[in-house]
């Protein structure tokens, strides 16, 4: 049975920047292969090398959007394989343009029935964790790649502090 999850994060990058970013580089999105996924739980560092691909990079004036596939690069039927569409929208965040990334997919727990009660213990919370470590990863890689965005005010704030309108 298939699990259905959502997660979202916020790069302190304009979403045309980023959008012109990702359609010349759209491999910056996955970082390196095969990529580690780690999770720390009960005090353990659980971390297996996955493959990630991507489908075509599709775009439109306010969206950036492509399907994203991980599975366990050495034991791909051991593993849960998550399959996904990650999205990139224009997002505003003190005082500055932002981009807000999502990720919603699906993933199957292997094992049958067996993978399906483990997954309800432990393994769902495996694969948020690692879908939020992904994100941190990338907001990271886009942050370090691409220059801040200038702060925006308004005219009267600008006059407020001596400036002028």
């Amino acid at each position: 049975m298939a699990a259905v999850m959502e997660q979202t994060s916020l790069v302190a990058r304009g979403f045309e920047s980023v959008r012109s970013y990702v359609s010349v580089r759209p491999d910056v999105l996955l970082g390196e292969d095969p990529t580690g996924l780690h999770v720390r739980r009960a005090g353990l560092d659980i971390s297996r090398d996955v493959r990630m691909t991507h489908g075509d990079v599709e775009t439109e004036r306010r969206l950036v959007q492509l399907e994203v596939r991980w599975a366990d690069a050495r034991r791909p039927t051991w593993f849960p394989v998550f399959e996904g569409i990650l999205t990139m929208t224009p997002a505003w965040a003190n005082g500055r343009a932002a981009t807000r990334i999502g990720l919603a997919g699906r993933y199957v727990p292997p094992f049958g029935r067996l993978g399906g009660a483990v997954d309800r213990l432990v393994g769902r919370r495996l694969v948020v964790q690692s879908v939020q470590r992904f994100l941190v990863q990338l907001t990271g890689r886009l942050e370090r790649d691409l220059p801040p965005e200038p702060v925006h005010t308004t005219a009267q704030s600008r006059t407020d502090r001596g400036g002028t309108s």
